[in-house]
């Protein structure tokens, strides 16, 4: 997924039919290398330690 502006974002979450929540977190997963599950859970990790 490639995108440089918000509009751009917003396009392709609406072409793919999902938020642009999830569209944002599949693309961190993917640059990432780890599943969506696992991103999540690291947020998570993140938020508690806060």
């Amino acid at each position: 997924m490639e995108y440089t502006t918000i509009n751009e974002l917003v396009e392709t979450a609406k072409e793919n039919g999902i938020s642009v929540g999830e569209a944002v977190l599949k693309d961190q997963a993917a640059q990432m290398e780890q599943t969506e599950e696992r991103l999540l859970a690291q947020m998570e990790e993140s938020l508690q330690v806060m």
